[in-house]
């Protein structure tokens, strides 16, 4: 079948399989058909005065796609009012890993050390490919310059080897490594005072980062939470995964900590533990949810498709009057769900290869999409009901198929 669907889609005029990836997470042109949930503008917010948010949304429904498209506005300096480094926190076996009876502060602890580690990549990143950044960090004062030099190294973990290799080309070492004989004349005190950092708090280390990072010219940091719900030790239990991120949810010293915000992506069945059960502080966190109507959904069908054959519509790829019909059911049976979608649009083009062979000049017919609508219904259906001999049915919140939109 995969030849005959290559033969297919090259005749259609598709660069590939737009239907291919559903998961955000992979997708390399999302910046290119990515549709804006009526709440994105809120939960991007603004630099130049950064707020908290909590977004819920059901699985399959765009948290990871609307975390990717803030760090991609923040990369390319395209937010309103001010420029935010991005950071996606999204490693969470260390807070597993803590024992169940751990105290709030300790996790919050262990959570801020971790989003350092991944804030510390982000910056050098944006260092070694932004020019604007490098000038400015080549203006910095001794004080700023050596204390970066210590964050870099001191949370190194997510440096990649050509990372480290760049850092020391440039000749930005550990402040160890310096001595008071060096160019940069670094006096022994200050050389102390960087060395004492080792002992100060995780709440301090954040507040010092976020102030050199103002020497850098940003105006706040995005913490971007994402990817909590899917922690395999927490993954069939969610009042612990919820555990795992609640005392971040509620530490005033972080979310009233000027530029510094934190952007929590959570499963929107969270809603009722976290919302209901006041795990929340609302007058700290604006809380968003994501919806997609049916009119949306076929807006994100006719750029995905622009996006892979420069054509918006189905027309010409089905038999006469019949495009305008599948891509209304195709957002009707979708359910809310932008992945539910692609998985359909992957059944139509497969069903059509597979019954005519890759056949260039066949336009898909109605037989063909009542038996790809046959297929993707009864895979829905066999997860909700739980036949497939897994537990799925049993918690049909988790059924990737059957989002609760």
């Amino acid at each position: 079948m995969e030849g005959s669907m290559e033969r297919w889609l090259a005749f259609a005029g598709f660069s590939s399989n737009p239907f291919a990836v559903h998961e955000a997470g992979r997708e390399n042109l999302l910046p290119e058909y990515f549709v804006p949930s009526p709440c994105f503008d809120d939960i991007v917010g603004e630099p130049a005065c950064p707020r908290s948010s909590v977004v819920f949304a059901a699985r399959g429904c765009g948290k990871t796609a609307q975390r990717r498209m803030i760090q991609n506005l923040c990369r390319s300096r395209n937010l309103v009012r001010g420029r935010g480094l991005a950071t996606v926190y999204s490693d969470f076996e260390p807070i597993a890993a803590l024992p169940a009876d751990s105290e709030s502060h300790d996790v919050v602890r262990v959570h801020v050390l971790q989003s350092l580690h991944h804030a510390v990549a982000s910056l050098t990143t944006d260092l070694l490919s932004d020019e604007k950044i490098f000038i400015r960090y080549c203006e910095l004062s001794r004080w700023e310059k050596v204390h970066i030099h210590w964050f870099l190294f001191q949370f190194s973990r997510e440096l990649s080897p050509v990372q480290r290799a760049e850092l020391a080309r440039l000749g930005i070492k550990p402040p160890a490594t310096h001595t008071t004989s060096d160019q940069d004349d670094i006096s022994e005190a200050l050389l102390n005072q960087v060395e004492d950092l080792a002992l100060a708090t995780p709440i301090y280390l954040m507040r010092l980062f976020l102030k050199l990072l103002g020497g850098l010219g940003y105006d706040a940091h995005y913490v971007l939470v994402d990817g909590v719900d899917e922690l395999t030790a927490t993954a069939s239990d969610t009042e612990s995964a919820i555990r795992l991120i609640s005392p971040l949810l509620s530490h005033l010293s972080l979310l009233d900590m000027p530029g510094l915000a934190f952007k929590f992506f959570l499963p929107r069945e969270w809603t009722g533990w976290l919302i209901d059960r006041h795990m929340i502080r609302r007058d700290r966190l604006q809380v968003r949810y994501v919806d997609w109507t049916k009119p949306q959904l076929v807006e994100m069908l006719h750029r995905r498709l622009a996006a892979f054959r420069g054509r918006a519509d189905m027309d010409d790829l089905c038999e006469p009057d019949l495009a305008d019909c599948i891509e209304m059911e195709m957002a009707r049976l979708s359910l809310g769900s932008p992945r539910n979608l692609i998985r359909l649009g992957n059944f139509l083009f497969s069903e059509h290869c597979v019954r005519f062979n890759g056949s260039a000049q066949r336009q898909i017919p109605m037989a063909v999409w009542e038996d790809a609508k046959s297929r993707f219904l009864k895979a829905r259906d066999t997860l909700c009901t739980g036949n497939n001999g897994g537990n799925v049915g049993s918690n049909p919140v988790n059924n990737p198929f059957f989002p609760p939109c």
